[in-house]
């Protein structure tokens, strides 16, 4: 996590596990975009964009209207 959380950017990320629930949880933990899951796809309801220096912040996606 310090490496993955110890960056200024937060570009989209991936994790990779055999347990999905340990997938999600280390996830959630990611301070990042979007960051998929054992390969999910692309979630156009979601809000997307970066985070720290990486953008202008969050675009709504359709879940958030």
């Amino acid at each position: 996590m310090r490496i993955a959380n110890g960056t200024r950017y937060g570009f989209p990320g991936a994790v990779w596990s055999a347990a999905p629930d340990v997938a999600v949880a280390v996830a959630r933990r990611i301070d990042s975009g979007e960051v998929y899951v054992n390969g999910g796809r692309l979630n156009i309801d979601a809000p997307s964009g970066g985070v720290k220096e990486s953008g202008y912040g969050r675009e709504p996606g359709r879940s958030t209207f």
